[in-house]
Formats: structure tokens, sequence, C-alpha cells
């Protein structure tokens, strides 16, 4: 597996455990609570646009629709 495959395998961890501790993981656009089947790691400056891979802060987390919704644009502004 890839160094940026784990990096990201970890972080999906991370936010999972905090599910499993009652902590509510939402959807940073749509507020949606997320379950470990729903949870998608979404990078806020997308790697094609030149964002970091995996530093922290590049990683949120989102549902699936507003992740596939929002594809390789910028961040919506809030």
């Amino acid at each position: 597996m890839s160094k940026d495959r784990d990096k990201v395998k970890s972080w999906r961890k991370y936010q999972k455990k905090r599910m499993r501790r009652g902590t509510p993981v939402l959807c940073v656009y749509c507020g949606t609570v997320l379950d470990p089947l729903t949870l998608t790691a979404e990078h806020v400056v997308p790697k094609s646009l030149g964002g970091n891979k995996l530093g922290r802060g590049n990683l949120v987390p989102a549902c699936q629709p507003c992740n596939s919704k929002r594809g390789n644009g910028p961040q919506p502004s809030g």
C-alpha cells in the first residue's frame, strides 16, 4: 500500500475511533452526521490543484454526495 493511502487510512481510523467514543463527525459542507459507511476523506485543496495530499488540515470529513458534487473545484466559500 502506498504511503498516501496509509495516511488516509490512518485518518479514517482516527475519525471512526472518534465516532465509537460518541463524538459526532459531521460533513464539513452540509452538516450531516456521518457514520463509518458514509465517511469520506475530502481534500480541502484538491491534489489536482496542488494541495498537500495528506497535510494536517487538508483532510476533512465529508459525506459521499458532497464530496462527489465538489469534484476538483475549489472549496466553497462559507
